[in-house]
């Protein structure tokens, strides 16, 4: 085999941005590279995640600098909006360029068909004359 083939088909394996392919934050990233900014419960709604889970991915999220997080106040109610920042989008942009790489080295695969060998019959077994035809009958009383 050719190492440095063998090199080449790994190394978009090797640049997978991890942070960004966590499934949740996968998530929460694709909402936010289509949308301006969203609210907190937005989030929430469309993921499927806890309020818990949310922050704690939006936490590496911003230490990341991935995403921009705005706390108000709306009335007497705390309304948290998230944006994507500029390094969150070129690493989306960044992200989505290296999984199209990973798809293109990724060998397809058809399935094999198995195959009668050769030489051999298929043995018939004595006496077998099948299950003849099924019959019904139902008690209606």
């Amino acid at each position: 085999m050719d190492k440095r083939n063998t090199d080449d088909n790994r190394e978009p394996f090797a640049q997978i941005d991890k942070l960004v392919h966590e499934p949740a934050r996968l998530m929460i990233m694709s909402y936010l590279y289509v949308t301006d900014s969203v609210d907190a419960v937005f989030l929430i709604k469309q993921t499927g995640l806890t309020w818990g889970n949310l922050s704690a991915h939006l936490r590496r999220l911003e230490s990341a600098g991935y995403v921009e997080i705005t706390k108000e106040f709306i009335g007497k109610k705390p309304h948290t909006m998230i944006s994507l920042a500029e390094g969150g989008k070129s690493a989306f942009e960044a992200y989505r360029a290296n999984m199209t790489q990973v798809l293109k080295a990724t060998p397809a695969v058809q399935p094999k068909k198995a195959k009668k060998p050769k030489g051999q019959a298929i043995p018939k077994l004595k006496g077998y004359k099948g299950l003849g035809k099924p019959s019904l009958s139902f008690d209606l009383a």
